[in-house]
């Protein structure tokens, strides 16, 4: 049994998360994919192949050909969110810099940051120029 590159270990948290608090049962109910399987793919014993992985995105409701797609991407797994594993969000590897956010990610770590910053405003001010140092 192979470690799982970082990128993957992500993945397979992402897709516990995703999953919740539904059994592994529940998910593949229907499915032409073994729990074991699922189960290993989730406890990051095993990368599936591409036509399990194509059944595993069924399972959690992910666009067709996501997994290897984000694989492919380049993006940091740290990065790495429900929102990219969905669809919502770009796969773009250049996401640290100001160019490579789309609105939703700018937003979305926008709002985080003003909840978490007693200061208001200063989280976007320091997010911005971060990013624009690095562009």
């Amino acid at each position: 049994m192979s470690k799982l590159d970082t990128t993957q270990s992500r993945i397979a948290e992402l897709a516990r998360l995703e999953r919740g608090r539904r059994s592994r049962d529940t998910m593949v109910a229907g499915e032409d994919l073994h729990r074991s399987v699922y189960q290993d793919f989730e406890a990051g014993n095993r990368w599936p192949r591409s036509a399990t992985l194509t059944k595993i995105e069924s399972v959690l409701g992910w666009p067709d050909g996501i997994i290897e797609a984000v694989c492919k991407s380049g993006i940091p797994a740290d990065r790495l969110s429900l929102g990219h594993m969905r669809g919502e969000l770009a796969l773009t590897p250049g996401a640290n810099k100001l160019s490579g956010f789309t609105t939703p990610e700018l937003l979305q770590e926008l709002a985080v940051r003003a909840a978490l910053d007693s200061q208001g405003g200063q989280a976007a001010r320091d997010l911005f120029e971060r990013l624009e140092g690095e562009a």
